[in-house]
Formats: C-alpha cells, sequence, structure tokens
C-alpha cells in the first residue's frame, strides 16, 4: 500500500521507491504510480506486470530531454526518439 503523507510508493516486488510516474518496459507509457496501484500493479495501458514497471525518474535520467512531469498515456520510447 501507498503511504498517504508522501510523494512515493514502494514497488510491490522490488520494494525501490517510486515518484508520482511510472513507465511500463512493455507499452513505454507513462501513467502515474496510483493508477498503476490501482490496477492491481498492472500497467493501465497495456496490462503489463509488475516487472514492467520502472520509475520516471530512471527513464528520465536516460533522457534528459524529458520531461520532469510527463504527459500520462504518452509514448516515450526508453532510447529517446530518433531523427
Amino acid at each position: 500500500m501507498s503511504d498517504t503523507t508522501s510523494d512515493t510508493t514502494k514497488h510491490p516486488v522490488f520494494e525501490s521507491e517510486l515518484g508520482a510516474y511510472s513507465w511500463c518496459l512493455h507499452c513505454e507509457k507513462v501513467h502515474q504510480t496510483k493508477a498503476w496501484e490501482a490496477n492491481r500493479w498492472q500497467c493501465p495501458a497495456c496490462g503489463a506486470g509488475t516487472t514492467d514497471l520502472w520509475p520516471w525518474e530512471q527513464i528520465k535520467e536516460a533522457n534528459p530531454n524529458y520531461p520532469d512531469a510527463p504527459k500520462e498515456g504518452r509514448l516515450y520510447p526508453q532510447y529517446g526518439t530518433h531523427s
């Protein structure tokens, strides 16, 4: 369960801290972490499981041009966009 006094939630498998947004390795879309939690820790877009959930901060670190507050449901490729 998430801590209602904090903006972080623990990953249900890896127990790492999750911020407000989480990214899906399967569909590469972002959703609020609370949406994942409400969906029994499955991706709200594609239904991928808990092990496909990554902290948005980790994706953002690898892609510094991505926004701090991503648009929910938008596709954010793991390795950025290629031109």
